[in-house]
């Protein structure tokens, strides 16, 4: 039985459902079970850095936590969804990895030229859901931005992170004389 997933259908007690993640091109991307979908899927958006990419979700909800286990399994190995592990028939484990290095990068780029210029003030506080919405990524790919801060750079009370008041220098290009490899290596020697 299929459900949406508004929440204004209630599932039969003991049920489990088989959710499956879709993008906006419905290539799926993961398939899962849950008693509470919603409360998952909230999980999933402060873990997964491939959570933005979610733009349509389908429940299937099952009598059983076996029965949703097996039809989990089932269409993990049929569907091949792309962020979910895989078990090979030599035993090993393949799992896609979504690589957010350039989302972070920006991220991190960008707060720290804003806070140095000010437009970010001191006080102001920053969360990992806002710079999510902002930059369009996940919240977890915006919360490893904000960890690569230079260190200082933000305070940390009562749970919350807040833009401290002391500013790094922008860092500066280097100025010096270039000395070739070779020589370089004899001056450690």
């Amino acid at each position: 039985m299929n459900a949406s997933t508004s929440g204004q259908w209630q599932p039969a007690p003991g049920s489990t459902a088989l959710y499956r993640l879709f993008d906006s091109a419905n290539q799926l991307l993961y398939v899962g079970i849950s008693d509470r979908p919603e409360v998952r899927w909230a999980e999933h958006a402060l873990d997964k850095n491939w959570w933005h990419l979610v733009a349509r979700k389908s429940v299937e909800w099952l009598s059983t936590r076996s029965a949703a286990l097996s039809a989990e399994s089932e269409a993990v190995t049929n569907e091949r969804p792309i962020f979910n592990a895989i078990r090979m028939t030599d035993g090993s484990i393949v799992k896609a990895v979504y690589d957010d290095t350039v989302a972070r990068e920006k991220i991190t780029r960008t707060l720290l030229r804003e806070i140095q210029e000010q437009a970010i003030s001191a006080g102001a506080q920053i969360t990992a859901s806002g710079i999510a919405r902002r930059f369009g990524v996940s919240a977890s790919t915006a919360a490893s931005a904000i960890r690569e801060l230079p260190v200082g750079l933000l305070e940390h009370r009562s749970n919350k992170t807040f833009v401290s008041g002391a500013r790094p220098a922008p860092a500066r290009p280097w100025v010096g004389e270039k000395i070739p490899h070779d020589l370089f290596c004899e001056q450690l020697a």
